[in-house]
């Protein structure tokens, strides 16, 4: 199995933690003809196969470590770290999670944007759950989102609502119950909307 692999990869996949310098001991014994040039002339499916059989080495070894790291992240931090490994974008503004994760050594700058550590780890997140708990995931995330701007939403419509009453003198309970079916109606489009935006994922 360990002939398959590509030690310089696995050299610097383990620098991203510690707990896995072990891994380094068998690549200090690796043949000096085990290099990258080596490598590189390989063709295409045998260095993808050399690779992922590095990468499967390392996550043999590395599951519960990862596990563990995966464990101690919120709800929040998860879905970033999903982001991530899907290539997308992080909100600039949590400034104090990204230094979070960044403290806990799980993400990194690479070529000027946010990125995981490594590739292994990448793999790891990308199959840390369930499907379910993945929507799970999504929806604690969404709700977070609505917790932010429920207060100051719910402010500005009653605002809304008295300044109307004020200045056209129609009742407020009328006024209120328009309001009410307006609002009922947004959210029954955003509730359409969020389903078929799950069916497009799916």
């Amino acid at each position: 199995f360990k002939q398959g692999i590509v030690w310089q990869l696995l050299n610097e996949e383990v620098k991203a933690f510690p707990e896995l310098q072990f891994l380094n001991q068998a690549y200090e014994h690796a043949r000096d003809d085990d290099s990258w040039s080596k490598v590189w002339k390989q063709d295409d499916d045998l260095f993808l196969e050399s690779r992922w059989t590095t990468i499967n080495y390392i996550l043999l070894n590395a599951e519960a470590l990862y596990r563990f790291k995966w464990e101690s992240c919120s709800s929040a931090e998860k879905l970033a770290l999903l982001n991530l490994a899907k290539s997308q974008k992080l909100n600039p503004a949590n400034t104090q999670m990204i230094e979070h994760l960044a403290l806990n050594g799980l993400i990194t700058v690479r070529k000027g944007s946010l990125d995981l550590v490594n590739r292994s780890f990448a793999h790891f997140v990308l199959h840390a759950e369930t499907a379910d708990m993945l929507n799970q995931l999504v929806a604690h995330g969404e709700a977070g989102i609505w917790k932010n701007y429920k207060l100051p939403l719910g402010i500005m419509i009653l605002l809304i609502i008295g300044g109307i009453a004020l200045t056209s003198g129609e009742s407020i309970y009328i006024i209120a119950a328009s309001m009410a079916g307006v609002l009922g109606t947004i959210a029954s489009v955003t509730n359409s909307a969020n389903l078929l935006r799950g069916q497009i994922k799916e």
